[in-house]
């Protein structure tokens, strides 16, 4: 049975004791915590932090090249961000978490592409970003996309999926 217990703090959460054989409660109490926007919104922004440190670490080592765990991290902080702060159990959670991953997939690539080519043709990044039309997109992807990245796109949208949400089974309170 779920009872709440009196908190003196209006700012903390209240806390439950839940009795592990009634799963549906439970349930219902995981499934009113659940907020899909805030989870979107911190991956967002998880995913928007990645992308800044991979852009940087490309732009300072020197070295344009791809950079395959970062695919991997941005698929963990992403999942992970979801996870916590939209503290979901639906499987949407995890949908949207790997959505976001392959757009920050897409994003990150772009990016090396318009790096790669800014340097062939020794200009600054800003100012070929700022004269890029949506032509140029599909070239600079086309130009770094392989299979192998291909892969690690697959990896880090299950991981993003993976760690998007909770998964909870009556078993798990028997």
């Amino acid at each position: 049975m779920a009872e709440e217990q009196e908190n003196p703090s209006e700012d903390s959460e209240p806390t439950f004791e839940v009795d592990k054989s009634d799963f549906s409660k439970h349930w219902q109490y995981l499934k009113k915590r659940e907020n899909l926007l805030l989870g979107t919104l911190w991956s967002l922004g998880a995913a928007a932090v990645i992308l800044a440190v991979w852009l940087v670490i490309m732009k300072v080592t020197g070295h344009p090249e791809k950079i395959g765990w970062m695919t991997l991290a941005e698929g963990f902080g992403i999942g992970f961000a979801m996870q916590h702060f939209g503290k979901g159990v639906s499987p949407q959670f995890g949908i949207i978490g790997g959505a976001i991953s392959f757009l920050a997939w897409v994003i990150g690539n772009f990016f090396t592409g318009a790096l790669i080519f800014s340097r062939l043709k020794n200009v600054s990044l800003i100012v070929l970003l700022s004269h890029t039309d949506f032509s140029m997109v599909s070239i600079f992807l086309r130009a770094v996309i392989g299979p192998i990245d291909c892969i690690l796109c697959a990896a880090s949208v299950y991981t993003a999926y993976y760690f998007g949400f909770k998964r909870v089974a009556p078993d798990n309170f028997k």
